[in-house]
């Protein structure tokens, strides 16, 4: 995640690459927050579990996509 330029790296997305994807500002300031509220991980991954490890698909969409 490049947060000077607001772009977020996903990877392995639907046509099996990687790529940029830019987000607004609001974006960012919400990102900051969740970054310093998470703290510093030893994790590639953006959103984690108490475990340090990747969020499951089933858990983001389930738990995180109806809020």
């Amino acid at each position: 995640m490049n947060l000077q330029e607001n772009l977020i790296l996903l990877k392995t997305t639907k046509g099996y690459s990687d790529r940029y994807v830019p987000f607004q500002d609001r974006i960012k300031d919400q990102l900051e927050k969740y970054l310093k509220l998470r703290g510093v991980v030893n994790c590639n991954y953006l959103f984690i579990t108490l475990e340090n490890e990747q969020l499951a698909k089933r858990q983001r969409i389930t738990k995180y996509g109806k809020q």
